[in-house]
């Protein structure tokens, strides 16, 4: 019964790991395959990304916790996207950089509607063949999974 288990247990485990690893790294090749051709970058995506989908402009602080990037990355990004015409800081009367908002100028609001229709199809391709019961049960595991190993991660990731 113990090995029978401890089996299930790592088949279970090896199909989630590989499950996981393998969907990650299909979304970065086309992510990386989408933005080469915008002469971007995936994490460049990340930003404009939050930025469309944001009602409000967002700090660079605010930035960084949503795109899961350290301030330092995110500065970079920042200058980047500004030197694309992309982005650009709100008008206040702040004098620290990390402070002020950003918004996407026109031209990154068209190119970050490209984006847009681009993941609907991805999303559209990547989902074929399951039911919209199936893809709102694997959306709640999903976030179940990831909030429970996100307190595992809070409590010191240590079980």
């Amino acid at each position: 019964l113990f090995k029978e288990r401890e089996e299930n247990t790592m088949d279970r485990f090896e199909l989630f790991l590989s499950g996981i690893h393998s969907i990650y790294r299909n979304i970065q090749q086309i992510k990386s395959a989408e933005m080469e051709e915008l002469g971007l970058k995936g994490t460049h995506f990340l930003c404009l990304y939050y930025l469309h989908k944001s009602e409000i402009p967002l700090t660079p602080v605010q930035l960084s916790k949503k795109c899961l990037l350290d301030k330092a990355a995110i500065s970079r990004i920042i200058k980047q996207l500004i030197e694309k015409n992309l982005v650009f800081y709100e008008e206040t009367t702040e004098k620290r950089r990390y402070r002020n908002a950003l918004s996407l100028t026109s031209k990154g609001k068209q190119i970050t509607e490209v984006f847009m229709n681009r993941i609907d199809v991805a999303l559209s391709k990547g989902g074929k063949g399951l039911t919209e019961e199936e893809r709102s049960i694997f959306y709640s595991c999903l976030t179940k999974i990831k909030n429970n190993l996100q307190e595992i991660v809070d409590d010191g990731g240590v079980l």
